[in-house]
């Protein structure tokens, strides 16, 4: 999506005609005060310096003469790619400045629509909370947005496990859950579902396999005053909220910490549902304690607001069901002065690389029942789904897996129906191929004869 930036003001004081004639005649005047070029001026009205005045101001206006997406004074910005966003998270770990910011940002921002649906924690001591905030509504919405625009993220197979996360030690704390998901990647729900009665398996061998693919590139908090910190819930803080706004308006959903304990807060058992949340004090001790994700902004969402931190907001999605909150149906805004004052940590999570398969060789042997071929690369994951390897152009071919892991994948075809010489073709679990791996010759000695 790409994103438009305000650049001329539309307003009828700065209309175009006005715009033009203001700034021919300023360009104008600084000839007219020289006499021997004013008097040029005054015989020859077509002279060049007339024309070069008229090239000069027109040129000037074009960004407003020509603007782009067919909104009259506005730009298209193209949009954020994973690697320029790696890329900042990599040069500036702490804190780092989105690429928007300090430019002028859209009025509002509603990613609501590139969530899968409200999640149910089901508990309130298992501490999955941040679990839920990181891997499963920011993760699941980073790779849709930045790798599988077309998945359906109704889809349990397109929404990544909070239970693999949890049981990897990713609980309690946003950088816990990074920290997995950056060493192990992440299953997906069909594949591993939460369970709040049965918190104390492990994954597979296979769900290990088929998590690596899914590795995140990075993350970094945009601002953190939690534990390890001097000022943890010494506040009102100064949070840098601006930031938070741009990073939202690329496209990057937050995961933050809210107060859900303090008696102010909306239908938690002791206060009813609420749209808008703009309490004037929390209690100390109850800044944070609860993740959940920020999903969108909007500059004049209560505009009976008394300035514009009363009158913004920040959109927050919860993990206790589509029922929490009454009409909201599990989000809730919060004011740009709760979020700027009282909200203890925010953070990014940045995509890692393609979860394409790559072919990187292949290996023949003789098993002494049938052709053994080894195939190296990346990105295969695990055996499941739609996951095969075929040789091009032999479509009926028997193969026999024999083993399959994230880096490797060894099947076995019998003589009568061996493809020698045909490039070979793996599929992952949703079914995407690699790039055909050609062989220019084929040995028995386990030689590499890609190329």
């Amino acid at each position: 999506m790409a994103l438009t930036l305000s650049t001329c003001d539309p307003s009828p004081v700065n209309s175009l005609p006005s715009q033009i004639f203001g700034r021919i005649q300023n360009l104008a005047s600084v000839w007219l005060e020289n006499r021997r070029w004013g008097r040029k001026l005054r015989r020859n009205v077509f002279s060049p310096i007339v024309v070069t005045c008229l090239f000069l101001a027109a040129a000037s206006l074009l960004p407003c003469l020509m603007p782009e997406a067919g909104a009259q004074g506005t730009r298209v910005m193209p949009p954020i790619t994973a690697e320029e966003a790696r890329m900042i998270v990599e040069q500036t770990p702490a804190a780092p400045p989105s690429r928007l910011l300090g430019k002028p940002l859209p009025k509002s921002v509603d990613l609501r629509n590139e969530l899968p649906p409200v999640a149910q924690q089901g508990d309130g001591y298992s501490q999955s909370c941040v679990t839920f905030a990181t891997a499963y509504y920011q993760m699941s919405q980073m790779v849709k947005r930045f790798l599988h625009p077309t998945w359906d993220l109704t889809n349990p197979q397109y929404q990544f496990s909070v239970d693999f996360a949890f049981q990897m030690g990713g609980i309690g704390f946003a950088d816990e859950v990074y920290k997995v998901l950056l060493q192990y990647g992440c299953v997906d729900m069909a594949e591993m579902q939460y369970n709040v009665r049965n918190l104390s398996h492990q994954p597979t061998a296979d769900q290990f396999e088929a998590a690596k693919p899914y590795r995140i590139g990075g993350y970094a908090f945009l601002w953190n005053h939690g534990r390890h910190t001097a000022d943890y819930d010494v506040f009102p803080f100064n949070n840098p909220i601006e930031n938070a706004k741009a990073w939202l308006a690329d496209g990057f959903v937050l995961s933050v910490s809210v107060g859900a304990s303090d008696l102010t807060f909306p239908d938690n058992h002791c206060t009813p549902p609420a749209f808008f949340y703009d309490p004037p004090n929390v209690l100390q001790g109850d800044t944070g304690g609860h993740g959940v994700a920020i999903v969108g902004y909007n500059d004049n969402i209560n505009p009976k607001g008394k300035g514009p931190d009363h009158k913004g907001g920040f959109l927050m999605v919860n993990e206790w069901g589509p029922n929490w909150n009454g009409e909201m149906h599990g989000f809730l805004w919060l004011s740009y002065n709760y979020v700027k004052q009282f909200m203890p940590d925010v953070w990014i999570m940045v995509p890692g690389g393609s979860d394409t398969p790559i072919i990187t060789g292949c290996n023949f042997t003789d098993s002494g029942n049938g052709n053994m071929f080894i195939i190296h690369g990346l990105n295969f994951g695990s055996y499941r789904r739609l996951a095969q390897v075929k040789f091009k152009g032999f479509p009926s071919v028997n193969l026999n897996t024999v083993a399959w892991t994230n880096e490797m994948i060894t099947v076995q075809s019998d003589y009568s129906s061996c493809p020698l010489g045909s490039p070979v073709v793996v599929y992952n679990w949703n079914g995407a191929p690699s790039e055909p791996f050609y062989f220019d010759s084929v040995t028995s000695n386990g030689s590499d004869g890609g190329q």
